[in-house]
């Protein structure tokens, strides 16, 4: 079960009666009913949502209808994106409250995404735990430092000015600790590539090789549950999608960075999260080249020496990420 030790009951004694008397005249005894209420208040969070967004539902429509009936069609959802719709469940798991999307103005809570440009431009008031800029260009001057707990990345921290004693980290990477993996069976390669992907000729076609090659190739907009165990039980991740890589870190899954040459997708949000963990020399690698056998198996070995690399990195992060939390626990 998901959280569940998060939550906080208190029994409550309801002394019920229904009337004095019964059919046959008889005074009726009072009968006592004990209800279990869950007394944790609702947290709301903000994350990229094009399903709750119309407006955000209507631009990717117009954009990419093709890439969005694709997913759907292998089994991924209208409009969502795994990595973003994470933000319950780790939010959850930090906060030990249950979680459910508000908007941008509304929101308490800011988390998972690159969300900071959209939380400036709607005069946000939310607490940030984690969330990072799309790029430096776009930094916004208007958050104001208070309702900071920790940002995604040093790059972000530095493009916003914040002092260096903010904590950094993706809260993707929680999954760590809130899913377990220890007695799984790795096998296969599984792929995740950026949803705009999808949105290409050329993008379909070669995720079509890949399952030619028999690779596993996942849609991002999947449910998050399922995503968490289709990486856990892989023996090495190739994704494009930021999210892909970070949950497959989360969970101590080998992974590799790869490139379709298709997504304009700005590389700062990678660098950020990766001088996040200490890494300054991730090597990314053309899908074309993925798909050679000899390459993939040097790329796996890579792979796994990576994860030995970031694995105490990582549990300092999710650490720090505890603590920062502090405030919305109380």
């Amino acid at each position: 079960m998901w959280l569940e030790r998060h939550r906080f009951q208190t029994r409550v004694q309801v002394d019920a009666r229904e009337g004095l008397t019964n059919r046959n005249g008889q005074r009726r005894r009072s009968n006592k009913v004990h209800k279990w209420a869950i007394m944790t208040k609702g947290l709301g969070a903000y994350w990229y949502s094009p399903f709750r967004e119309p407006r955000a539902a209507l631009s990717q429509l117009r954009r990419r209808p093709c890439a969005w009936l694709i997913m759907t069609a292998e089994g991924g959802r209208p409009l969502t994106n795994f990595g973003d719709e994470l933000s319950a469940l780790a939010l959850t798991e930090l906060c030990g409250r249950p979680v459910k999307w508000a908007s941008l103005r509304r929101a308490e809570i800011f988390a998972i995404g690159s969300i900071l440009e959209r939380y400036a431009k709607a005069s946000a008031t939310g607490l940030i735990l984690g969330s990072g800029l799309r790029g430096e260009k776009s930094a916004p001057s208007n958050i104001d430092r208070r309702n900071v707990l920790a940002v995604r990345g040093p790059l972000t921290r530095r493009a916003l000015s914040l002092p260096e004693n903010i904590p950094l980290g993706d809260p993707g990477l929680v999954v760590r600790s809130a899913y377990a993996t220890e007695k799984r069976i790795r096998k296969g390669t599984l792929v995740i590539p950026h949803y705009t992907v999808y949105a290409s000729v050329s993008g379909r076609w070669i995720l079509r090789r890949l399952r030619a090659e028999g690779m596993t190739v996942l849609p991002p907009s999947v449910a998050p549950k399922r995503v968490l165990a289709c990486i856990a039980g892989a023996r090495h991740v190739a994704t494009s999608s930021l999210h892909g890589l970070v949950v497959s870190d989360g969970l101590g899954t080998p992974a590799t960075l790869i490139e379709f040459g298709i997504s304009n997708e700005p590389h700062f949000k990678y660098r950020d999260y990766l001088l996040s963990l200490g890494v300054d020399d991730e090597m990314v690698v053309a899908v074309d080249q993925f798909m050679e056998d000899a390459t993939r198996k040097t790329l796996e070995d890579h792979a796994n020496h990576r994860k030995s690399r970031i694995a105490g990195r990582v549990d300092d992060i999710v650490s720090d990420l505890y603590k920062a939390s502090a405030p919305l626990r109380n």
